[in-house]
């Protein structure tokens, strides 16, 4: 009993001395979340939930405040819990009581290890107790740093629990149904870290213990044999559910995602290699080199390296410098992966280029958080491996071992006051401050929440918060994605999603440049009733741009001030009569929201129309519809169409013709070829840096791409890629190229198979995308196509390669198709344009609701005439859908118009003789999601039940 007693007194102390120490660590976040509710650190909580998320939450699949999608979080994924708790209290949780955890877990682990892989020394329980304590807070240490990778956080925190069920598991190898039991709860723990860069990284360490367990130890042939097999179906129960559970959905999403039939990746990429990769953040120790502390950490890790040498070199303990050898040989290979200088180095970039099944899997190698929690756990793990050999020889009063000891624990004590100094100081990362919501947000919340009330009426925020550096309130110490969008439950739409990223320069421009009467009309077309044009920014041209907006919005007839306090100003859209449109007249704009924003100062009401663009992929039947087409550029919008035909040809395997789209053949991490841009493109504002900051100060610019697709650039001589083709009939071509005409351009040259084909100079004042011609014979077969960069910032969209005769035949098509439609240049100025006046069918809109994400809407559809076409006040995403009356129409259209979602209703959906039309208008992906939720849940619970079969029957 004195035993026992005595080991609880210790973990009491412990435990203790580990929460105090996290407190002390985060008093900058804990004295700022007593008095407020709602802070901002790097969000209004942890991984940028909403601050209203709350735990009817957790199985939200789409976000119907933010008109974007929300992946759903299986219950037992614990750390999403902490999601659901208010702003103030859920960071508190995420920032000190998980590392905490994550110490005491670690702790537990290592105290099983000892145990289990080092039973060749003397047994010391109290020794044993002191190096787990150690090894758990140099882990505890790890995640309290400042610089530690805040989005994993919370996951690496739990990973100690996967490894102390590895250890239980690997203690019971002779009890099958135990040793079965726990196998499925490892693989249930390590599912739980539900990243799987972490998941990835944990089945990593799980080989490498296992291989460790065999080779400490040692036995008879027949003895290894049983052994191996136990251990092998082990981790064969481990692997089946993390398949189950993590690699199928997984690919469940990845399907979601396939967006381009023509070739090359068919996922989206993230194309550069980020992290901090120097020498000590290679090690794990999330610690950078800061100016005044490079001598603590060249000494620490001198100290370190130091010790495990003498560890490996010393003759007393054969199982621990086996362990210590293979544990340090990782850890240094991993380092030397990863480290930017290292030969090693094109490892890493060989990982990050690897493509499975046109599949990018690099991506999961492109951050450092697969390397690096490898690291900090095997680094951790070394630390109280060494306290534990040199402390459990003190006892011979050796003076060179208490000196082994204290030089070993010295950068550990270092590390623990930098730890808690870099957190409440202002060495520390930018990132990592505590900023309380001020009051005047509050109050235009409250006067917001009482004008929209539960109708499906958007808030804007303008200018943003949050991208740049400049775009940082005055109070606002941290880097916050979108402050009014996440901090209150107000409908609006995120400037993050997929594509309202794409308008919202446009919309700035808008207002900055007094077209206030385009600004409102297409804000009406979004659905949005308000907007709310922030002034407390830091950057003083960003406030000079807010206050711009303000004026020009009070001296325009289209909008209405109806509250602000000095700080946010909050304007109606007076032309936002309802949120939803039905309307019934196609018009197909050539040249972008540019050319659209030209049109509507001249006239053009868009209220009763249904916009969509040429440069966007079209069903054909809304091309045939459509009597009205804006152009920038005659010869543009042909090409465009053509495009348009042939994509649904090419669909149906009906033409010669290829599409190449040219970002599906560059992964964006080598530096000699070309890059990748694309609105959809995680690596969040590259496109907009390459197109919109080089042009927006160089006169008229436009987006016109497909912004999926997008396009890549390049902005150094030299610069190629390489496009695999095949040719399925030899024949003259025309070659079509999409690229970018701009002020900032140059020259490219195009070539086949090694030799230049042509050279398309693209310096001009238009700023957008252009095609060039060219014919060329080609022979059947497997060719090259190179694009080279001579000079100038340059850009393709889309190559187009088709047979002569055939290109004439679709022209003629193009032509016809053109011929019944009116088709207005928005570069002539002869005169004023008389636009046709276009009746609403909205009053046909009997009523309407949102329910689960999905919207129900009403309509009366005897007066209708067809086809018409329903707009959903949510961000286009490629895979909404409807049904009618409850029957889903699988081949229902909806379709990009780049900011809005739209479907098709036709008389050939629905029997003609019902007067009343029941629409649900849902995503195909949240359906999906739920698919995926469902079968976790259901996963989850077999394997639970399989469990507690499998006690009973030891029972």
């Amino acid at each position: 009993m004195r035993v026992l007693k005595y080991k609880y007194v210790v973990w009491f102390i412990c435990i203790t001395l580990m929460l105090l120490y996290a407190i002390i660590c985060k008093l900058w976040l804990i004295s700022e979340a007593i008095n407020n509710p709602i802070l901002c650190v790097q969000g209004a909580k942890p991984v940028a939930k909403p601050a209203y998320y709350s735990i009817k939450d957790l199985r939200t699949l789409w976000s119907s405040i933010l008109s974007m999608s929300e992946p759903d979080t299986p219950p037992y994924v614990l750390v999403t819990w902490v999601y659901a708790f208010p702003s103030n209290m859920s960071w508190v949780l995420y920032e000190t009581f998980l590392p905490f955890m994550g110490d005491v877990l670690f702790s537990v682990f290592m105290l099983l290890f000892i145990k289990n892989f080092l039973s060749d020394r003397i047994y010391n329980s109290k020794l044993v107790l002191f190096a787990a304590f150690v090894s758990g807070f140099m882990y505890e240490l790890i995640l309290l740093s400042p610089w530690v990778d805040i989005w994993t956080k919370g996951f690496v925190a739990l990973l100690p629990a996967t490894l102390i069920f590895l250890m239980l598991t690997f203690s019971k190898l002779n009890d099958l149904p135990l040793m079965s039991a726990l196998s499925i709860l490892t693989g249930l723990l390590l599912v739980s870290l539900y990243d799987i860069r972490i998941i990835l990284a944990s089945l990593v360490l799980t080989f490498l213990l296992t291989i460790i367990y065999v080779l400490s130890n040692k036995m008879k042939a027949h003895e290894a044999y049983s052994l191996n097999k136990r251990l092998v179906f082990v981790l064969i129960i481990i692997m089946i559910i993390v398949f189950a559970l993590r690699v199928v959905p997984t690919m469940m999403v990845i399907s979601l995602k396939r967006s381009n039939p023509f070739g090359g990746i068919k996922t989206l990429t993230l194309p550069v290699i980020v992290g901090y990769y120097d020498s000590v953040s290679v090690f794990g120790l999330p610690f950078p080199l800061l100016k005044n502390i490079k001598i603590i950490h060249s000494i620490s890790m001198l100290l370190i390296v130091f010790i495990l040498g003498h560890i490996l070199l010393s003759k007393e303990s054969r199982k621990l410098r086996q362990v210590t050898l293979i544990l340090a040989s990782v850890l240094i290979f991993i380092a030397s992966v990863i480290y930017s200088y290292s030969p090693l180095k094109v490892i890493h970039q060989s990982l990050v280029k690897m493509t499975i099944l046109d599949t990018n899997l690099g991506v999961l190698f492109r951050t450092p958080r697969f390397f690096i929690t490898i690291n900090s756990v095997i680094l951790s793990m070394l630390i109280g491996l060494s306290v534990y050999m040199i402390a459990n020889d003190l006892r011979q009063k050796d003076f060179k071992r208490i000196i082994l000891l204290t030089l070993l624990l010295s950068p550990v004590a270092g590390l623990t006051y930098l730890n808690a100094y870099a957190n409440n100081s202002n060495i520390g990362p930018p990132w990592q401050k505590a900023s309380p919501l001020p009051r005047y947000y509050y109050d235009v919340a409250t006067v917001l929440n009482d004008k929209v009330n539960d109708t499906l009426f958007r808030i804007l925020w303008l200018p943003r918060t949050g991208k740049y550096n400049g775009e940082q309130p005055i109070w606002l110490k941290s880097v916050c994605w979108g402050v009014g969008e996440k901090v209150f439950p107000l409908r609006t739409y995120f400037y993050y999603g997929k594509p309202m990223e794409y308008i919202y320069p446009f919309i700035l421009g808008l207002g900055i440049e007094g077209k206030t009467k385009a600004l409102s009309e297409i804000l009406a077309y979004l659905g949005v009733r308000y907007i709310v044009v922030v002034t407390d920014y830091l950057w003083e041209k960003l406030r000079e741009k807010a206050f711009s907006i303000i004026s020009n919005l009070n001296e325009s007839q289209y909008f209405e001030e109806v509250y602000n306090n000095g700080k946010l100003y909050v304007f109606e859209n007076l032309q936002t009569k309802r949120p939803l449109r039905l309307v019934s007249t196609p018009i197909i704009v050539e040249g972008g929201l540019q050319t659209l924003a030209g049109a509507i100062e001249k006239g053009l009401n868009i209220s009763n129309t249904l916009i969509v663009f040429a440069d966007q992929i079209l069903p054909l039947d809304i091309i045939k519809n459509s009597k009205i087409i804006i152009a920038h550029s005659m010869s543009n919008l042909e090409m465009d169409f053509l495009v348009q035909l042939l994509y649904w040809k090419k669909i149906n395997n009906v033409t010669n013709a290829l599409i190449v789209v040219p970002s599906k053949y560059t992964l964006g991490v080598e530096p000699n070829k070309w890059h990748p841009y694309y609105i959809a493109n995680p690596h969040h504002a590259e496109w907009e840096v390459f197109y919109i900051g080089a042009l927006k100060s160089k006169g008229r610019y436009d987006l016109d791409f497909r912004h999926d697709w997008g396009f890549v650039g390049a902005t150094k001589r030299g610069q190629k890629l390489n496009i695999p083709i095949k040719i399925t009939k030899t024949s003259n071509y025309i070659v079509a190229i999409r690229y970018l005409g701009s002020v900032q351009g140059g020259e490219f040259v195009v070539r086949l198979d090694g030799s230049s084909i042509t050279k398309v100079k693209s310096l001009n004042s238009s700023n957008s995308f252009q095609w060039f011609l060219m014919k060329i014979y080609m022979g059947e077969g497997e060719h090259i196509l190179t694009l080279e960069n001579k000079r100038g910032r340059n850009a393709v969209n889309i190559i187009l390669l088709i047979p002569e005769n055939e290109y004439e035949q679709r022209m003629k098509l193009v032509g016809a198709l053109l011929n019944n439609k009116t088709v207005v240049l928005t570069n002539d100025d002869k005169g004023s344009q008389k636009w046709p006046r276009i009746e609403s069918l909205d009053e046909h809109i009997i009523k309407y609701h949102t329910a689960e994400g999905s919207h129900i809407i009403y309509i009366n559809v005897s007066k209708v005439n067809f086809p018409a076409y329903l707009i959903v006040p949510e961000q286009w995403y490629p895979d909404w859908s409807i049904s009618f009356n409850n029957t889903i129409f699988k081949n229902s259209l909806s379709f990009p118009s780049i900011f809005i979602t739209a479907f098709e209703i036709s008389s050939e959906k629905h029997n003609a003789e019902i007067e009343y039309l029941r629409i649900k208008a849902y995503s195909v992906s949240n359906e999906t999601w739920r698919i995926i939720f469902n079968y976790e849940i259901i996963s989850c619970l077999i394997i639970i039940s399989t469990v507690l079969a499998l006690v009973a029957r030891r029972h």
